[in-house]
């Protein structure tokens, strides 16, 4: 339970760190993963981990858009 948790927390911290600064949450992120799990199951939870911030960012716009923006591109 507590790796659930600390991959949860971490995960929401790296990714404010990446929205400020730019870059440098995943590095991160995989380094204090590191510390807890074998080297085999880092980048796959590393990629779960990173899933609902990634995906967070283009479903909080949705309600908010237009559509004229993608009619000018299409």
């Amino acid at each position: 339970m507590f790796d659930v948790i600390f991959v949860g927390v971490a995960s929401a911290i790296t990714s404010l760190i990446t929205a400020s600064l730019g870059l440098g949450g995943g590095v991160l992120l995989l380094a204090l993963l590191g510390q807890i799990l074998p080297t085999v199951a880092l980048i796959p939870i590393h990629g779960v981990g990173q899933f609902s911030p990634i995906s967070g960012g283009p479903m909080s716009i949705v309600p908010i858009s237009n559509g004229t923006i993608s009619e000018v591109f299409s």
